[in-house]
């Protein structure tokens, strides 16, 4: 059905340029020569950097001696006073200039990612009982010394607090039993609230990952080809799996 129809071929592998009936080499969006093979062989650009991507090209395709062209003196001593680090830069170019640089960041992280972590991890809905359960928690640690404090301060005398009298510790080992109530009781209490406050925060470090792990694959699979053009591989898995 197509073998009246032109196709169109996108490539970077040079060795099938000999099998197609036009050429069309583009360097940096730049076209720089429109042809056939045959005449790609004799095209020499006045741009120093085109030259350096033909040659390349024609490197790459593994041209015979045969098939290379012959240049006359006067334009091998034009080449020469082209600048050798120019040439160099034009081929490190011409061979990753597609590649984008990777974005890293060092350091502590920005207030704007901690921001965003708690929107995913659930917003306000999560941040409110994170902050209760820590208050409470954190809360019942600071009790719990000063009810030590108490306890140690209650030696050879009654003490009375919150309008509650506990005895004196020298009245035997029943004296102790109020103060081991009061104790197991904020022990409990903060245990509760600390069993809360972690599974609380693992959940939403779930709900956070499984949200920034959708968003990166939904972004990704719509990403234009551009971005698959000028982003290695490695890089796109190196990102899902940390």
């Amino acid at each position: 059905m197509l073998h009246n129809s032109g196709v169109v071929l996108v490539t970077h592998a040079e060795h099938v340029l000999k099998r197609v009936d036009k050429i069309l080499v583009l360097d940096r969006g730049q076209s720089i020569f429109y042809g056939t093979w045959a005449e790609l062989q004799s095209f020499e650009p006045e741009n120093s950097r085109h030259k350096v991507t033909l040659r390349s090209m024609r490197s790459s395709a593994q041209l015979s001696a045969s098939d290379t062209i012959t240049t006359s003196p006067e334009k091998k001593d034009k080449d020469s006073d082209v600048n050798e680090s120019v040439i160099a830069k034009d081929a490190d170019a011409s061979k990753g200039e597609l590649k984008t640089d990777e974005d890293r960041e060092h350091g502590g992280s920005a207030i704007g990612i901690w921001f965003l972590w708690f929107a995913y991890a659930g917003g306000i809905f999560f941040m409110i009982p994170q902050i209760i359960f820590l208050f409470f928690d954190r809360g019942s640690y600071v009790v719990i010394d000063w009810w030590l404090a108490i306890w140690t301060s209650s030696a050879g005398t009654e003490i009375s607090v919150f309008g509650l009298t506990f005895p004196n510790q020298y009245d035997g080992v029943q004296a102790q039993t109020p103060y081991l109530l009061v104790y197991s009781c904020l022990v409990v209490f903060m245990f509760v609230f600390l069993v809360c406050r972690t599974q609380w925060a693992i959940h939403g470090g779930i709900r956070a990952s499984r949200n920034v792990f959708s968003n990166m694959t939904r972004r990704v699979l719509h990403a234009p080809m551009s971005y698959f053009d000028t982003t290695p591989l490695g890089r796109i898995i190196n990102r899902f799996s940390e």
